[in-house]
C-alpha cells in the first residue's frame, strides 16, 4: 500500500469518528412494581363510588373501578390500572364531585429486594349515566410522599398521566381505559444520565462521499493524471 493510500484511509477513518455515536445508555429495568387503589372512606378495593349526595339525595347508581396493575420488569412507561365506570342512571346522572381516593406504587428493585412505596392522591369530577361519561380523574404526589424512591444505588421518580392539572378522561359504561405512568431510573444522587442521538442517514452518506473521493485523487495520482476541475 503506498503513502497516499495510507493518508486517504486515514482521512476517512477520521470522518467516520466524526458521525455521532449511535449508542444510548441502557434503561435500567431489573426492578418490579405494584399498585393498589383504596377509595375514602375505604371501600371494595379499586372501586370509587360516586358521591351518595348526587341530586336527588342517596341516588347514585355507580361509580370508577380501578384495576391495579403490576409487573416483574420495569420500563420507562409501566401500567398504573385498568379505568371502569359502572351506572344505571339516565335521566339523572350519577355524580363525582370532588371525590378523594388514594393509591400507591410499590417498587422493588430484583437485583436485592429493597423496596418502597410512593402515594399519590385521586380526584373524580364529573358525570356517569349508562351510557355516557364526563367524568375524570386528577393526580397529585401526596404531600407525606417522598418525592422519590433510592433502591440499591438507583433513584426512581414516577409521573401519572394526569398529573399537574391537566386529567384524564374516565370511559362511559361498558368501556376500558388503561392509565398509564412515565417512570425515570437515575444513578442516586446523580443528574439523569445523557442520551446521545442516533446518527442522521445523511452522516453516513457524507462520510461515504468523503471516502470515495479520497480514492479517486488516489487513483489519479498513481497513474500521473491531474484531477479534472468541475
Amino acid at each position: 500500500m503506498n503513502s497516499l493510500s495510507g493518508r486517504s484511509l486515514t482521512w476517512a477513518a477520521a470522518l467516520l469518528l466524526l458521525v455521532p455515536a449511535a449508542a444510548r445508555a441502557d434503561f435500567y429495568s431489573n426492578w418490579s412494581f405494584s399498585w393498589n387503589f383504596n377509595a375514602i372512606p375505604p371501600n371494595a378495593a379499586g372501586f370509587v363510588p360516586a358521591d351518595s349526595g348526587a341530586a336527588p339525595s342517596g341516588t347514585a347508581t355507580g361509580g370508577a373501578q380501578f384495576a391495579a396493575q403490576s409487573g416483574a420488569t420495569g420500563s420507562s412507561t409501566i401500567p398504573v390500572a385498568l379505568v371502569s365506570t359502572t351506572s344505571s342512571a339516565t335521566t339523572t346522572p350519577d355524580s363525582f364531585q370532588g371525590t378523594a381516593f388514594s393509591f400507591g406504587v410499590t417498587i422493588t428493585d430484583n437485583a436485592n429486594n429493597a423496596s418502597g412505596t410512593l402515594t399519590f392522591d385521586g380526584v373524580l369530577n364529573g358525570k356517569l349515566t349508562t351510557t355516557s361519561s364526563t367524568a375524570f380523574a386528577t393526580f397529585a404526589l401526596d404531600p407525606n410522599s417522598p418525592a422519590s424512591l433510592t433502591l440499591n444505588g438507583h433513584t426512581y421518580t414516577v409521573m401519572i398521566n394526569g398529573e399537574l392539572g391537566q386529567g384524564s378522561g374516565l370511559p362511559a359504561p361498558g368501556g376500558q381505559k388503561l392509565l398509564d405512568a412515565t417512570v425515570n431510573v437515575n444513578p442516586a444522587g446523580g443528574p439523569p444520565p445523557p442520551v446521545q442521538s442516533v446518527p442522521e442517514p445523511s452522516a453516513f452518506a457524507l462520510a461515504g462521499v468523503a471516502v470515495a473521493a479520497l480514492g479517486l485523487a488516489g487513483w489519479w495520482r498513481r497513474r500521473g493524471v491531474a484531477p479534472q476541475a468541475s
